[in-house]
């Protein structure tokens, strides 16, 4: 409940395992940053406190994206792996701000 490492790795499994963490940790900005990373969704289970911290919103993050243009929103993905696949080649998993994952294969010359 109060280890951070441990509630990280849970969420990874299932986001659900938030709704163990302790107080603490959901008002925790470093925790709240880490888990926002992994899910965009985490926010959700933060204290209210964490829940209005601009640095933990979506669009903190569209903002400080140096794809986008004024008045156009680019896409935000965090990797969350790359590995090299039997094939050749290489495989990135990415997520988005809402949880939403994706898997890319580029060719090893890519």
């Amino acid at each position: 409940k109060a280890d951070m490492d441990v509630v990280l790795e849970a969420m990874k499994a299932h986001l659900g395992a938030l709704k163990l963490a302790s107080r603490e940790l959901l008002g925790d900005r470093e925790f709240m940053h880490e888990a926002v990373k992994k899910n965009g969704r985490a926010l959700e289970f933060a204290t209210s406190e964490m829940q209005r911290d601009p640095d933990l919103q979506p669009e903190h993050h569209v903002a400080e994206n140096r794809i986008a243009f004024e008045g156009m929103l680019a896409p935000l993905f965090w990797v969350q792996s790359a590995t090299r696949v039997p094939e050749g080649g290489i495989e990135i998993e990415v997520q988005r701000l809402n949880g939403e994952v994706a898997k890319m294969q580029f060719p090893e010359d890519a």
